[in-house]
């Protein structure tokens, strides 16, 4: 029991100990007596270039910040339009090249499949002429279909960065 009176009269304390926090706006200070207020301010935008109130606050710091801030901006551009260039372009030559080997190869398969026609092996022929022939059709409706789809998923993405 003694143990249950004694938490009963800790909690008692804490209670009365309890000080309630000040409601409202703070009061002036007692005279005589020193205040430190800090402000915090915190800026976010969004996109390469700040907005003119801090190009303005880095003119104030740095000779010709602005100038160095937008050059560093346009450099940037460049060099992302440049690498975008350089993606797409590689991608057009790798289609090209793949093109171009799976034209040659379903040519030479074809080609093997009109020899065995031509020595009878008719069944054997067939198969190898109507194999790739199937191969490309695949290939082709594949293309077309992901094209479909990639087109949807940027028009979808377009609408939904122009309503927020």
């Amino acid at each position: 029991m003694a143990k249950g009176e004694s938490r009963k009269r800790q909690q008692k304390a804490l209670q009365k100990a309890k000080i309630e926090a000040p409601s409202g706006p703070p009061s002036a200070p007692a005279p005589g007596i020193k205040t430190d207020r800090t402000l915090l301010q915190h800026y976010q935008f969004s996109g390469p270039i700040p907005p003119p109130e801090i190009l303005a606050k880095y003119a104030e710091i740095i000779p010709n910040g602005p100038d160095r801030i937008l050059m560093m901006v346009e450099n940037q551009e460049v060099h992302r339009q440049r690498l975008e260039t350089a993606v797409v372009n590689s991608d057009i030559r790798q289609s090209q090249r793949g093109l171009v080997a799976g034209s040659l190869l379903s040519a030479l398969v074809i080609s093997g499949g009109i020899y065995l026609l031509s020595i009878g092996q008719s069944i054997q022929g067939l198969v190898a002429i109507l194999a790739p022939l199937a191969g490309l059709a695949g290939v082709f409706v594949y293309a077309t279909e992901s094209r479909k789809r990639e087109r949807l998923e940027r028009s979808r993405t377009r609408g939904e960065r122009t309503k927020s």
